[in-house]
């Protein structure tokens, strides 16, 4: 098994990051589509927050 590495980010910039990094996402669906290797999980969390985001 390998060892959990231990993130250089406390626990509120990792949410922080997430948090911006999802922001940018919903602001650029063309951005979303250039990411490699998305799930259709994945897509549809995605999509579900979208629609949160423009229905708001």
């Amino acid at each position: 098994m390998r060892k959990k590495q231990k993130s250089p980010f406390s626990p509120f910039q990792g949410s922080q990051t997430r948090e911006g990094i999802l922001n940018m996402l919903l602001q650029d669906p063309e951005l979303f589509e250039r990411i490699p290797g998305i799930t259709a999980e994945q897509r549809e969390a995605y999509e579900q927050k979208r629609r949160k985001a423009t229905a708001a």
